[in-house]
């Protein structure tokens, strides 16, 4: 046996035309794309969402969705910005499946307490778990993009 199919017998896991980088397995390939095909809903889903919670649930008058949208928005992104290193630098501390575990963990209970506010500082208390789970799981989401494919499917797979 030559080295070249020593080194072929170790590459990475193959999915149609992405390949996988060496060790990857195919259960690593799978969980990657389901876990990103099921958080990437969720996190569209509010955004769609948002304008029947404040009419209907919450009960806030079509004219003040722009002034309590703004306030959602800017507290969401001022979470994601203030996580983003921290998220990066524990993962390589205690490893990407706990962040992961912790980010989706967080975002479920944000979402669940955002369909489940009956005042406007609810809604806010909703939306900051929720940018938390966000921040984890999008950062851990970025770098398993990254790392995950050969260097030959790198681009196709994020």
């Amino acid at each position: 046996m030559n080295d070249t199919t020593a080194t072929d017998s170790r590459s990475g896991y193959r999915l149609g035309p992405l390949q996988f980088a060496d060790g990857m397995s195919g259960l690593n390939a799978w969980t990657y794309l389901y876990v990103s095909l099921t958080i990437m809903p969720v996190i569209s889903f509010l955004s769609f969402s948002q304008p029947y919670v404040l009419t209907e649930i919450i009960g806030i008058p079509a004219e003040r969705h722009g002034q309590v949208t703004g306030l959602l928005m800017t507290i969401h992104e001022v979470v994601v910005l203030a996580l983003i290193s921290f998220a990066g630098g524990l993962s390589d501390r205690v490893g990407r499946r706990p962040i992961y575990a912790a980010g989706t963990l967080f975002t479920a209970f944000g979402f669940a307490l955002y369909g489940l506010a009956h005042s406007i500082g609810d809604l806010y208390v909703g939306r900051f778990v929720y940018a938390i789970g966000l921040a984890l799981a999008g950062v851990m989401m970025a770098v398993t993009a990254a790392d995950y494919p050969a260097e030959q499917s790198r681009g196709k797979l994020a």
